[in-house]
């Protein structure tokens, strides 16, 4: 995490605790405990009490389910879990549960977690105080921007330069792709923050195109979800010393779930798409090639987060269809959630694009649309080699790059 991924943090629970006052409403059950403490059987307190701890339960349940994947991983990183979830507000219910005939001693455990909670909060305060100081702070949204964040696992590119730049193409490649999908002209993409450790790249989007992707990162999740039964009888195979032609039976059936989950994905995403026919025939090459991709890498421990400002509201009312993509968008980021990935040998290799030179030994499952282009390359370079031949002078092989100019 660097300096600035820090501060973005920071102010967005500073600002949390502003809207929310889960410290002032902390603050009065310990007043109100304090008063039951003194008099216990007192029903005005006993009432009193009850409805300060609804209040803070209520309070803190609307924040926490505010609060995507992404957000709630932010908070872990932070230390800041145990001041702003459910489990806060669980213990001191657990406590009352137990200590019911004696309110002190709850008491005593509120006004510790109040205390150690403002010095969290003071924290914060002098810690974004310092970080301002020093000239460092985030990038904040303007409204009606969005922007998603990619975090890239340094195993997926083995701390290894040229495969850390494969892996922004690959970014590049996919986002593009869902720019034209989405029927969305494809613009520069705007690098706003690159926080490192694990590298976290956040790109700014249109929040029509952030939709899109968010949508296939949850299929991605759900179809890997889908195939982890599987993988868990391979790998107890492999463990036992299965023959090995058991277990790539078993593996060939991960690759006919998933390669028809892909298909039935490129379908759905086709009917949305509204621009000419023939464009349409050809991008499905691309599609096919991107959620491949997306599907690798998130079995290898990507993860993405997303983040919005909404549009400020116009008084004509002409907002209307951007809000609505926004609320959608909000609604997205929070249902990302990311399957556990289990050590040992991923479901899915990452495979590159190289040169024949830098080709691996071992081959790669290759998509349909991968297996058209060769068998076309092959194809046309069969032919020009016989249009040549009676040529003694002439090229012996004319290697033609298949593409969207090759006819036969």
């Amino acid at each position: 995490m660097n300096a600035e991924r820090l501060q973005g943090i920071i102010d967005f629970l500073l600002k949390a605790e502003i809207s929310t006052k889960i410290q002032e409403r902390l603050s009065t059950l310990r007043v109100m405990l304090g008063n039951l403490a003194a008099n216990p059987a007192d029903p005005t307190h006993q009432s009193q009490t009850v409805a300060a701890l609804s209040e803070l339960r209520k309070t803190v349940s609307s924040f926490a389910e505010s609060l995507s994947a992404a957000q709630n991983r932010n908070l872990t990183d932070v230390k800041a879990h145990a001041y702003f979830s459910n489990d806060m507000v669980a213990e001191i219910a657990d406590s009352f549960a137990r200590n019911g005939v004696t309110p002190a001693v709850v008491q005593q455990q509120v006004n510790n977690l109040s205390e150690e909670r403002q010095r969290y909060l003071d924290t914060l305060r002098s810690t974004q105080v310092s970080l301002n100081t020093l000239g460092i702070k985030s990038e904040p949204l303007s409204p009606g921007e969005a922007e998603i964040g990619f975090l890239i696992p340094r195993a997926l590119f083995n701390n290894n330069l040229d495969d850390f730049q494969d892996e922004l193409k690959t970014l590049n490649s996919i986002i593009r792709t869902f720019y034209e999908i989405s029927n969305v002209t494809p613009e520069p993409i705007s690098l706003r923050q690159l926080s490192t450790s694990d590298p976290i790249i956040f790109l700014g989007g249109s929040a029509k195109v952030l939709i899109t992707i968010g949508k296939a990162i949850n299929w991605c999740s759900d179809t890997i979800r889908g195939t982890m039964e599987i993988k868990r009888i391979v790998d107890a195979a492999r463990a036992a010393s299965v023959e090995q032609a058991v277990v790539e039976s078993l593996e060939q059936q991960i690759e006919k779930r998933i390669a028809k989950c892909i298909e039935d994905k490129i379908g759905e995403m086709a009917e949305r798409y509204c621009g000419d026919s023939h464009r349409k025939n050809e991008l499905m090459g691309p599609l096919e090639k991107s959620l491949e991709q997306l599907l690798e890498r998130v079995a290898n421990g990507m993860t993405v987060e997303i983040g919005m400002l909404p549009p400020a509201k116009k008084a004509d009312g002409t907002d209307a269809d951007e809000k609505l993509q926004f609320d959608q968008l909000k609604q997205i980021a929070r249902e990302l959630a990311f399957p556990q990935i289990s050590p040992g040998q991923p479901m899915l290799q990452i495979s590159r694009d190289r040169t024949d030179s830098e080709q691996p030994a071992v081959s790669k499952r290759k998509s349909k649309a991968q297996r058209k282009t060769d068998d076309r390359a092959e194809e046309l370079l069969i032919t020009v080699d016989w249009s040549h031949r009676e040529n003694p002078t002439g090229p012996q092989a004319l290697k033609v790059p298949a593409g969207p100019w090759t006819r036969k």
